[in-house]
């Protein structure tokens, strides 16, 4: 997944990156910047930084979809309001025994603006 400071300005791949929150600022570490982190994002109360966090937590841990799912229309709804807020990914099951393997699609998530938290 790749993670999208609020400005636009920073993308870094959230697997190899630490992130804090220190009261409203999210930072980021990636072991070939520096110790010093990049602000990825700057939020008006402690309460939305937290709160945008939590989004990026729900994002992560994203929706496993079955190849073969059947969407009603009555469901369709429901359905698109829940993948607009997780990632996607896909669960592949090798043949050789039971080992599955989760394989992440290309996950974006950006940064929330103060008023979209």
């Amino acid at each position: 997944m790749r993670l999208v400071s609020q400005n636009g300005e920073f993308d870094v791949p959230y697997e190899i990156t630490s992130l804090s929150r220190t009261g409203n600022i999210i930072r980021a570490y990636v072991p070939m910047v520096g110790e010093k982190g990049t602000v990825m994002a700057r939020y008006l109360t402690d309460e939305k930084a937290e709160n945008a966090m939590k989004m990026l937590h729900n994002t992560y841990t994203g929706t496993f979809f079955s190849q073969n799912m059947h969407i009603t229309e009555n469901d369709e709804k429901k359905f698109l309001e829940m993948v607009s807020t997780k990632g996607f990914g896909i669960i592949r099951t090798f043949t050789s025994g039971d080992e599955m393997k989760f394989e992440p699609a290309n996950i974006v998530f950006q940064f929330p603006e103060d008023d979209e938290v």
